[in-house]
């Protein structure tokens, strides 16, 4: 009978199966939780664009080698223009002070020949200026004749440089000077008023200058009416 009840038992009271117990959370807690990874996920895609922007903002502003290389060419030709604008400005005030003094050494002349006695005659040498030329051992004369007093009758003469010095052996010479563009030992002279003579002339190789001398002769005179030594530039 035992054995009956137990098969009866057996057969009505089967083993029930493990249940697995899960905690159940609360419907508002997920929805907080959908939420925030909504605004997680629109954070990091809102920072991405703003980084990609900025990136593509710089590297649009920088300027690139090739604009860098065409500024610089630009400066350097305005700063080029501006130099040269600079040059010439100074080149026009030197011409300007020239022209300046040559006008008060004019009226300098003027004056100086109101000045003087009408009844005596005199030939005076007004204006000498002597410069170097572009070729060593030459040089550039620039000089003003004048005759004061009485002018009814015009001055004639020769005017001549004379170079004193010493040779290669040590001698002492003493030489007029080819003067150009007359292409004479002497300057042909003939005014009333004045006269301007330009004109150069050059060094000989073979002698050392000591003193360079300009003498003016009258036609008809003994002695030289001017006779002055002239400092040669170094």
């Amino acid at each position: 009978m035992k054995r009956i009840s137990r098969r009866v038992k057996r057969h009505f009271h089967k083993p029930t199966k493990p249940v697995t117990v899960k905690s159940h959370r609360a419907w508002y807690w997920q929805l907080l939780g959908i939420i925030v990874l909504v605004v997680i996920g629109y954070a990091l895609a809102y920072w991405r664009l703003s980084a990609t922007g900025t990136l593509a903002l710089t590297l649009e502003s920088e300027p690139t080698r090739k604009e860098l290389m065409s500024r610089t060419v630009l400066a350097e030709r305005q700063l080029q223009v501006q130099r040269a604008a600079q040059e010439k400005l100074a080149h026009d005030f030197e011409q300007v002070q020239d022209e300046l003094m040559k006008l008060k050494e004019d009226l300098a002349f003027y004056k100086s020949m109101q000045s003087g006695d009408s009844a005596a005659k005199n030939v005076k040498l007004t204006r000498l200026f002597v410069e170097k030329a572009k070729e060593p051992g030459h040089y550039q004369y620039h000089l003003v004749l004048s005759q004061q007093g009485n002018a009814s009758k015009p001055v004639q003469g020769n005017l001549s440089f004379i170079l004193q010095g010493r040779n290669q052996q040590g001698q002492p010479v003493k030489l007029p000077l080819l003067l150009q563009p007359a292409n004479s030992n002497q300057a042909k002279v003939n005014f009333r008023y004045y006269q301007r003579l330009d004109g150069s002339f050059a060094l000989p190789e073979d002698v050392t200058a000591e003193e360079l001398e300009l003498s003016f002769l009258e036609t008809g005179a003994k002695q030289p009416n001017i006779s002055q030594k002239v400092e040669l530039p170094g």
